[in-house]
């Protein structure tokens, strides 16, 4: 995303980097020179190079106080403002070397600050990259969502062509580069293009996309349906777009000030796709179902398991992951602190396999869903078990006996177990007896 400087500074300073982009690119250049600081070069080599970085340090000083970089972006920020400090550090440095007795340390102290400085740059540069993948995304989406609001026919090679763009994309990152840092919300990258709310729906839409791209070839009975489970992640919330338009709240003042209107979207989004001609008839549906429940206690309708047909229950699955994602109270525990940067994605697994446990969520396709994140092995807190999964469901987890901390004694975690000296167990909730294409792989899916 673009994070312009005020105009009255580009009128000061016309070098100045308007965005984290154009400042990471102008790093990158200065710091190819620097590698060559332990051969025999000239010491006015060294004063040019010092020049530079001191000239580029100080024009960069305004765009690292951008308010909006700051808070839409807090990690990023940190990231430039760290890399343009190592670049002050190899100035300094480079202003040292003229002195014949101080080169031979100097060198040694920039070669270190010079690789500390490329791996943030790979940093920084990689979530760029994410940031500008997004957008694209979203400039796309806006298209195809401006044609479904205000057409009756709309043909689908648009948004086949971008769910297919978001598979190629997602099979060559890492998964450290998938799921997004605490600092770094896909939706606070995106600018509004006709509606308030897009950023919100865009951004939603395009991470449930990018995890459901990323987990579902993985898992057998799947891969075929990828494409459609994408797509309908893309406009799940479109239904909010003319919400706003109604009630002229974005979505997220909405869903304060009118929630039982928000509550409506998923089937105001499903009326909407319907316009997508020579599609996938389940796609509506889909839609319709990606706030529901297994348990019922989910909406529009309140449907529960037996209602949800399989590709609607693992979508449910990711959409509650990303929800999860942009919890506040879980991710302003995390911002700031790059070293517990997998503990937002491990709570959130925890919260999401306890969800499954309690029947919210289909049980086999969570804990599959979460071992393609490479997520499945966490602690849930209520029960002390271990979620461990073979052939994707053939074993459901592993109980563990916990220990009452007061009494010292076992409590066994089966309600059959008569373990001596234990206290007695509650009878757990039933489970959800159903069968999903986890159970039966082969199996086809029940339309209903």
């Amino acid at each position: 995303m673009q994070h312009p400087v005020n105009s009255q500074t580009n009128t000061e300073s016309a070098e100045q980097p308007e965005s984290v982009a154009e400042l990471t690119a102008r790093l990158h250049r200065l710091r190819r020179p620097v590698a060559k600081v332990q051969r025999d070069i000239r010491a006015a080599e060294y004063a040019i190079l010092q020049t530079e970085f001191a000239q580029l340090v100080d024009e960069s000083r305004q765009l690292l106080r951008d308010e909006r970089l700051i808070e839409d972006s807090p990690q990023l920020a940190e990231l430039a403002s760290s890399s343009t400090a190592i670049a002050r550090l190899i100035a300094g440095e480079l202003n040292r070397i003229n002195d014949k007795s101080a080169r031979l340390v100097s060198s040694d102290v920039i070669s270190q600050l010079n690789e500390r400085f490329g791996t943030n740059l790979a940093l920084l540069e990689s979530r760029q990259l994410q940031i500008d993948a997004c957008n694209a995304y979203a400039s796309d989406l806006h298209q195809t969502v401006r044609e479904l609001l205000y057409q009756t026919h709309v043909a689908p090679a648009q948004l086949q062509n971008l769910a297919h763009r978001i598979r190629l994309d997602v099979q060559h990152i890492s998964l450290a580069e998938l799921l997004p840092d605490p600092g770094l919300m896909i939706e606070n990258q995106l600018t509004p293009s006709e509606w308030r709310s897009e950023p919100s729906v865009y951004g939603m839409g395009i991470q449930t996309a990018r995890l459901l791209a990323f987990a579902a070839p993985g898992m057998f009975s799947w891969n075929d349906r990828t494409e459609l489970l994408v797509v309908a992640a893309l406009i799940q919330d479109v239904g909010l777009l003319l919400l706003e338009q109604q009630y002229n709240l974005s979505a997220n003042q909405l869903a304060i000030d009118e929630p039982s209107a928000y509550r409506q979207h998923p089937s105001i989004g499903a009326a909407v796709s319907v316009a997508l001609t020579d599609y996938a008839v389940d796609l509506p549906s889909l839609i319709a179902q990606h706030h529901e429940r297994c348990d019922g206690i989910g909406y529009p309708h309140g449907e529960r398991s037996d209602r949800l047909a399989a590709p609607s229950r693992f979508l449910t699955i990711a959409v509650r992951f990303v929800e999860l994602m942009q919890d506040e109270l879980l991710r302003s525990s995390i911002v700031g602190n790059d070293s517990n940067r997998d503990s937002l994605y491990t709570t959130v697994a925890r919260r999401l396999l306890l969800e499954a446990e309690q029947g919210e969520l289909d049980q086999p396709l969570t804990v599959a869903f979460l071992q393609q994140l490479g997520l499945s092995d966490v602690k849930t807190r209520t029960t002390g078990r271990f979620f461990k999964l073979s052939r994707f469901g053939g074993k459901r987890f592993r109980r563990d006996d916990a220990v009452n901390t007061s009494t010292s004694r076992r409590v066994s975690s089966d309600p059959g177990d008569n373990v001596p000296g234990s206290a007695p167990t509650p009878s757990p909730p039933p489970k959800h007896l159903r069968r999903t294409l986890i159970d039966q792989p082969d199996a086809a899916p029940n339309p209903d």
